[in-house]
């Protein structure tokens, strides 16, 4: 056996359990505390204060895997699907998400049709994960 090729296996297997977690990113939620009943390939966002073990990881993805934490710096342009609210997240910077418009309010003439149209295009981008779903 040559020098560099022990335990490639290793090598193998950890490489494919990060391509299973970011080809499709998904994520439980943004959490700050590290949950006590994570299981292998579940992943979070990790909040704005997190706490134990995930202390100085802001923004990172925690994946479960093989009984630890592994944290992967997110780059511009990852999105992740939020599990919890259906939405999506797209990191530029930090992990942003869509937020819900306010419906039009007042007004002393009141555009009925309008208003529908834009109820209809917010339903649209609810079920398209582009705005939470709850």
């Amino acid at each position: 056996m040559r020098a560099g090729q022990a335990q490639k296996e290793f090598f193998v297997n950890e490489a494919q359990v990060l391509i299973d977690a970011l080809l499709q990113l998904s994520v439980e939620r943004i959490e700050d505390t590290p949950p006590t009943n994570a299981s292998d390939g579940q992943c979070w966002i990790v909040g704005a204060s997190p706490v134990a073990d995930w202390v100085g990881k802001e923004d990172a993805i925690a994946l479960f895997a093989s009984g630890e934490w592994k944290f992967i710096q997110p780059t511009d342009g990852m999105e992740a699907f939020n599990k919890e609210n259906g939405q999506s997240f797209l990191f530029d910077g930090n992990w942003q998400a869509a937020t819900i418009p306010s419906e039009p309010q007042g007004g002393s003439n009141v555009d009925s049709g309008a208003r529908s149209a834009i109820n209809a295009i917010i339903s649209i981008m609810r079920s398209q994960g582009i705005l939470a779903r709850n």
